[in-house]
């Protein structure tokens, strides 16, 4: 239970116009369809809401991790804790000025030590400033872009060079996964959070690989290029982690190796989509010329109720 320790929690709101109530309450069989219509038309920008609410729920159980806010019965906003924290709101009630309010104390209810919290940049910074009311700080925020390929169905053709192949990652290619993650967080963030949580990163992977769920690229028989599929809806699928490594770029690997993953996802039905850091003119170049589109500005942002964090957050 996230919020609160009964099943429904109410949130006093007073905004613009008065008091109001929201309820936020799990989401169970009574009102999975409810968060289901809310969700629909919105399987790009809400796809970790999506994913978890494309899951099997059975008897009376709870979705973990997955809770919707109503206003007199009407569905608003569902939430989803799980890696991480973000919403989808009702286009409608955006504006609404009771909404990021609830909003924020969700948040604020959820982040024990520190969180990060995801996805449309308006919204979220929205939350970010009515959270510093609430003792919250942002020490870094990640401004990205979020983007979505067509059902691109066309196989790419021959690799752009020969001995390079696609294959699902083995558990035996955990070491280098780790080791090449590491490598990417280094370069796009400045910062190893392999090192800083291996044992977290290890059971990631792990599972990722025992899913299908991560794909490595071979060049004559050696590992230069990864990507992982971790979250997968019934209309798009999320690719995180691309990396090829620098002594192999520049000869055309991530594209083909991208086209790809577009095609796969497609084969499937759905949409591949990703979020990419704005200051990697590089991937965004590529993943444009691959067909990718932009969706939405995105931020991703890590909120922390350290006292000690202070001053203006790092924007990445």
């Amino acid at each position: 239970m996230l919020i609160g320790r009964s099943s429904r929690t109410r949130l006093r709101q007073r905004g613009p116009v008065g008091p109001s109530e929201l309820d936020a309450v799990p989401v169970q069989r009574r009102n999975l369809d409810s968060a289901r219509s809310l969700v629909a038309g919105h399987s790009i920008t809400g796809i970790h809401v999506a994913s978890m609410l494309s899951r099997p729920l059975t008897g009376r159980r709870a979705h973990r991790g997955l809770w919707l806010f109503s206003d007199r019965a009407r569905p608003i906003a569902v939430a989803q804790h799980s890696r991480g924290i973000s919403f989808v709101v009702d286009p409608q009630r955006r504006e609404d000025g009771h909404v990021v309010p609830a909003l924020t104390q969700f948040v604020s209810r959820a982040v024990v030590v520190s969180e990060v919290l995801f996805g449309d940049e308006s919204l979220i910074r929205s939350i970010l400033d009515a959270g510093r009311q609430r003792g919250l700080a942002a020490p870094e925020i990640r401004r990205q872009e979020l983007m979505a390929a067509g059902l691109l169905v066309s196989p790419p053709g021959s690799p752009p060079v020969d001995g390079f192949r696609l294959r699902a990652a083995r558990a035996d290619d955990l070491p280098w996964l780790l080791s090449a993650h590491a490598a990417m967080c280094r370069e796009d963030l400045g910062v190893d959070q392999v090192t800083r949580n291996r044992d977290g990163y290890d059971e990631y992977f792990t599972g990722l690989i025992a899913q299908d769920r991560s794909r490595i690229g071979e060049l004559d028989g050696s590992p230069v290029f990864k990507a992982e599929y971790p979250v997968e809806s019934a209309d798009a699928r999320l690719i995180e982690g691309v990396y090829t490594l620098p002594r192999v770029r520049g000869r055309g690997l991530a594209s083909w190796a991208m086209r790809h993953a577009i095609v796969d996802a497609a084969r499937e039905g759905k949409k591949a989509c990703l979020y990419v850091h704005l200051h990697n003119a590089t991937a965004r170049r590529i993943y444009r010329r691959v067909g990718f589109r932009v969706v939405s500005p995105w931020l991703t942002a890590v909120v922390s109720r350290e006292r000690r964090v202070a001053g203006r957050p790092v924007e990445l």
